[in-house]
């Protein structure tokens, strides 16, 4: 089953069977990141990637592309690569891909998102790094079903499965992290 969609307010169930509302925290400097102290923590993504992803107190780092100006001569400026995916991977830190990047921007910018996100995909495949699917809907009006999602997440390069797996992701970080109070201290039940 389904369980997951990421909001900043609360809405009418569009298929789902949970409606979460997270905070995305903006951070500007190292030691922000370090004070992050919330039973989900979920980062947006900026020049400050690398030190967001070597941070174990981090859970979710929600577009990495964001803010992005200029491209590559071989690649987009995506804002991963393998290097930070072997750091998110290293620190089970889940990359989120946000609906609502897509939806504010127009033309040829919307084109550049969608490239970026697409390599990003490609990179977290390769280093098995959790990918989630998440609307981050702001009001009731940018709210998309779990059908749309699931099409934004085919338009952006994921199979069936990462698909399916992109939506409990949310669901196994909570878990983890009520079953382990520190490192080689679990509460077991």
């Amino acid at each position: 089953m389904i369980d997951l969609i990421l909001c900043n307010d609360k809405f009418d169930n569009l298929g789902f069977s949970k409606l979460y509302e997270v905070k995305i925290n903006r951070v500007n400097s190292i030691s922000q990141i370090r004070k992050l102290n919330d039973e989900l923590n979920i980062v947006e993504g900026n020049s400050l990637n690398r030190e967001i992803l070597t941070c174990k107190s981090i859970d979710i780092l929600a577009s990495p592309e964001k803010n992005r100006k200029e491209d590559f001569l071989h690649h987009r400026n995506s804002g991963l690569n393998h290097i930070l995916c072997a750091l998110a991977k290293k620190n089970k830190i889940a990359i989120a891909f946000s609906f609502n990047e897509i939806l504010k921007s127009k033309g040829v910018e919307r084109a550049k998102i969608i490239g970026r996100m697409q390599q990003n995909v490609r990179l977290c495949r390769k280093y098995k790094v959790e990918m989630i699917i998440a609307s981050f809907a702001t009001n009731k009006y940018e709210m998309r079903s779990l059908t749309d999602l699931k099409s934004f997440g085919t338009v952006i390069g994921m199979n069936p499965v990462e698909i399916k797996k992109s939506f409990t992701v949310v669901n196994d970080i909570l878990k983890r992290k009520k079953e382990y109070i520190a490192e080689g201290i679990r509460i077991l039940e």
